[in-house]
């Protein structure tokens, strides 16, 4: 459960949530698309004060479904 967190950089309280990006698996610098690579989709949160920004798995937050479906 998402309780306010202060970001560990400047100690800002103030958010903000971006879209759903994903996170590819490193191919040597090569796209790789299906085949065995993996891909995670996130949520970014960017403090409104310094740009710290971190991600949350989408999935686990229940944005998109494990087929990778918008919830």
């Amino acid at each position: 459960m998402w309780k306010r967190q202060t970001c560990p950089i400047c100690e800002g309280r103030a958010w903000n949530v971006g879209d759903v990006f994903e996170i590819r698996q490193f191919e040597g610098g090569n796209l790789v698309l299906g085949a065995n690579s993996s891909l995670i989709p996130v949520v970014p949160f960017t403090c409104d004060r310094c740009g710290y920004t971190f991600f949350i798995n989408a999935i686990k937050a229940g944005v998109v479904s494990q087929d990778g479906e918008p919830l």
